[in-house]
């Protein structure tokens, strides 16, 4: 857990000296120079400590991907080529005739992941240390460590969120399709651009929370019947929407939805507020009402939560704004403060449940 701690502190503390100099209203070559620096440094740690890391437990998904590295590089290019996701595909075979260490997969993921994800924050954060400080206390960063290809799929769609927020339909669409081919999950965010820009009212939010109650009353007989028409087609598409009902009946921990739902509340009480210091709140709040609708239908179907993680990047764009959207500095000050006690708390309570930190240098010397 020590290595959990250390690498948020460090990414709080480089990133907070980012905003210090982002905020001077007199850019100067120094200040830039600093800033840049400042934010490479955010970036380098991320990338280090998700990049260097080895997690061998069974349960773990990065131990799968260790073990199909070997077996995709050693596949025809033909056969990639046929894949159904085939851009992972071929991303491995590439890298393994490169470097057969399975690690090489592990490190280039994580730095594309982060280069975009936090890049993408970089821009639209009102408040880059908040944003970074809950990437990781909200566990959006551990996550990472273990769905890889997805989250390497939500990176590139957050690459090119600019799109979206320019109203770029076909640069926007080749950004997802590209997303697409590492993960098939990725195809929901096509829809996501024609209700995106919609003004946001309480109205809205309680349609959004009524949708996902009905969710949860039909989603399996749903997915249950585009199963049988589709999933002959396209196996994996039906392997997906089993995986998405096995199990149906039991969900999510109550208290990781509670977590990403609650600075919602806030959202709403001050939109006002919200909406004179980001110009794109619309955008990103529906962003994150639909994933807390998905959130909700998660307490009964566990699996349903990843699609989620498409839009927790916009809670965290916003949570800044959101924060600090009262009239009072005073109580900005108070909110912020008990928000970070009680995210660092959840932080140290995720570190808690999962493993502990293990790196390719640590595997060297148990091997020694």
């Amino acid at each position: 857990m020590s290595v959990y701690v250390a690498n948020l502190f460090f990414v709080l503390g480089y990133s907070f000296l980012d905003s210090k100099y982002s905020s001077y209203n007199i850019n100067t070559p120094e200040t830039e120079k600093r800033k840049t620096v400042f934010f490479y440094i955010v970036l380098l740690i991320l990338v280090l400590i998700s990049g260097l890391r080895y997690m061998d437990y069974y349960l773990s998904d990065e131990w799968v991907y260790r073990i199909k590295y070997g077996i995709i590089g050693n596949d025809s290019f033909i056969n990639i080529i046929k894949s159904s996701e085939f851009g992972f595909s071929m991303l491995n075979w590439i890298l393994y005739k490169i470097s057969k260490n399975p690690q090489t997969i592990i490190f280039v993921c994580s730095l594309i992941t982060n280069i975009y994800l936090v890049s993408t924050i970089k821009r639209y954060s009102s408040i880059f240390w908040i944003s970074m400080y809950m990437y990781i206390c909200m566990g959006v960063y551990d996550t990472s460590f273990n769905i890889i290809r997805q989250f390497l799929a939500i990176a590139i769609v957050y690459g090119g969120i600019k799109y979206l927020v320019k109203r770029q339909f076909k640069k926007y669409l080749i950004m997802v399709l590209i997303a697409t081919t590492i993960h098939t999950s990725a195809v929901i965010m096509i829809p996501i651009y024609f209700i995106s820009n919609k003004k946001v009212s309480i109205k809205t939010a309680l349609k959004i929370v009524t949708i996902a109650i009905i969710a949860i009353i039909i989603f399996e007989p749903v997915v249950n019947l585009i199963s049988s028409i589709i999933g002959g087609i396209n196996p994996r598409i039906d392997q997906y929407l089993s995986a998405i009902t096995t199990g149906s009946g039991y969900g999510v921990n109550p208290l990781r939805v509670v977590v990403y739902i609650c600075p919602l509340v806030i959202a709403f009480i001050n939109k006002g507020a919200i909406e004179v210091k980001n110009k794109n709140i619309d955008l990103f709040l529906n962003l994150y009402l639909i994933g807390s609708m998905i959130m909700i239908v998660s307490l009964k179907f566990v699996y349903i939560a990843r699609f989620a993680e498409y839009f927790t990047i916009a809670l965290l764009i916003l949570i800044p704004d959101i924060l600090t959207s009262f009239k009072n500095k005073n109580i900005n000050i108070i909110v912020c403060f008990i928000s970070s006690i009680l995210y660092f708390i959840y932080f140290i309570y995720l570190m808690s449940i999962g493993s502990d930190y293990r790196s390719i240098f640590t595997t060297i010397t148990l091997i020694k």
